[in-house]
């Protein structure tokens, strides 16, 4: 039978022993996640001093200090690795924890991030389906090229939609795509020497893949036209301006005036896949919502 004494001694222990606030834990792991306590700021809506007192009000907490000196740089220290891990758990559990009395009302922000071809063509019709069966989410979608996706996910994005070779890929495929030579459907923009080329934009993979093709081929080739802009890129080429590269299936559009140069004319261009990846840092459950629904709609073998 339980000692009331020893019983009521544990419950004294667990009472006067020292709490976390989940809101200063979310700030840590939010300034880890961002690398930068001028991000982290912006990310949760704060002043970057607002954010600097909850780290320090936390570690005061803790007793010890969780980044390395000079601040300005966010490098933890060991006692900030160490804590790290279970500061995301917390983050997590806190989420789970607010869910579990949520019922089936769905809220929260969601962040993806894409490739321009997704973003216009595809995520459009799948998530005007999701935003009317979950009203209360709110979902950004920012564009950009393969690099910025990449190193923006877990920090700028909960979700990415990127194109990688597919013999070096993240995430889970898609559809896998042939690259194509493209030029107008009504001139032969390939035969001109030097052949006027669209450059896509720095950041984005079709354009390595481009010039590796050229250099390859030995032609000689001029820059007539090159934008930030994907669709700008192929609005020259279907003018007849120049010619670039594209994926398959945007051969396959009902409005496009590109098309596909043969393969007997041009040098052969490697296969690439389209990806979706999670963050993998804790995630709301929206976001994860978000991520089956995704993979239902759009991944071939969900």
């Amino acid at each position: 039978m339980p000692n009331p004494t020893e019983d009521g001694s544990h419950q004294q222990a667990v009472i006067k022993q020292r709490m976390l606030d989940n809101t200063l834990v979310a700030a840590f792991v939010t300034v880890v996640d961002f690398g930068s306590y001028t991000q982290a700021a912006r990310a949760l809506f704060r002043t970057q001093s607002a954010v600097s007192l909850q780290i320090r009000r936390l570690e005061d907490t803790l007793g010890v200090e969780l980044f390395e000196h000079p601040r300005s740089q966010v490098v933890l220290s060991s006692h900030g690795e160490a804590f790290l891990e279970y500061a995301r758990r917390l983050v997590a559990l806190n989420s789970e924890a607010l869910s579990s009395v949520e019922h089936d009302t769905l809220k929260g922000k969601i962040r993806i991030g894409s490739n321009h071809l997704y973003a216009s063509r595809v995520l459009p019709h799948v998530l005007v389906d999701f935003c009317a069966e979950f009203p209360d989410v709110q979902v950004e979608l920012t564009t950009g090229g393969q690099t910025a996706l990449s190193a923006g996910l877990g920090a700028q994005f909960d979700i990415i939609f990127n194109f990688y070779l597919a013999d070096a890929y993240e995430g889970i495929v898609l559809s896998r795509e042939r690259v194509h030579w493209v030029e107008t459907s009504s001139a032969s923009v390939w035969a001109k020497t030097p052949l006027p080329v669209a450059l896509l934009p720095q950041d984005n993979l079709l354009r390595t893949i481009m010039l590796d093709g050229l250099e390859a081929f030995g032609k000689p080739w001029r820059m007539v036209y090159e934008s930030q802009s994907v669709d700008a890129n192929m609005a020259a080429v279907e003018a007849g301006l120049a010619v670039s590269v594209c994926v398959a299936s945007r051969l396959e559009l009902k409005d496009t005036a590109l098309r596909a140069i043969p393969d007997a004319y041009c040098p052969l261009l490697p296969e690439c896949v389209f990806t979706m990846e999670r963050a993998t840092r804790s995630v709301s459950r929206a976001t994860n919502v978000l991520h089956r629904y995704l993979l239902d709609a759009l991944a071939p073998d969900s």
